[in-house]
């Protein structure tokens, strides 16, 4: 399943993401749509990626770049929704046994940032520009709470 691109270099992951759209447009919708990222750890080898498409889908991704082609990938799939400056998301699929509920982010795109806001975190995600190269093997899967990953497929929720 090539659900998702990395660009991997000697220094780790750089983008992540699935490369659909390219955002624009007048509603908040379509400032949305496109592929965004951010690195979670200092080496650049673990990363969120968020994709949103002009259809009302979305797909979450955690990935761990494991090396120069390879990485694990915990996904959850969806359909968003947009009320004023709350983000709603709504899981259809997940690689993780357990089911997430509905979950909502307050949110603000200024120029290529993307920044989503609940009272326990704040997340900055940067617009991924870049067309999406292949190469790359990906195992989807769960991680663990002890930071292991347990290979599962993508399944309805």
């Amino acid at each position: 399943m090539a659900v998702t691109h990395l660009r991997m270099t000697g220094l780790g992951l750089i983008l992540l993401g699935l490369g659909l759209g390219c955002g624009g447009g007048d509603s908040p919708e379509d400032a949305l749509v496109g592929t965004w990222f951010a690195t979670t750890n200092a080496a650049q080898t673990r990363g969120l990626g968020l994709t949103f498409t002009s259809d009302g889908t979305f797909v979450v991704q955690d990935i761990l770049v494991t090396s120069n082609t390879t990485a694990q990938d915990e996904i959850e799939k969806g359909t968003y929704s947009v009320s004023g400056k709350t983000l709603l998301f709504h899981p259809t699929q997940y690689s993780c046994p357990q089911a997430d509920p509905p979950y909502s982010f307050e949110y603000t795109i200024s120029g290529s940032t993307l920044t989503l806001i609940d009272p326990a975190a704040v997340i900055s995600l940067a617009k991924d520009t870049t067309p999406p190269t292949g190469g790359s093997v990906i195992a989807i899967g769960c991680f663990q709470s002890d930071g292991s990953f347990v290979p599962s497929p993508l399944t309805p929720l």
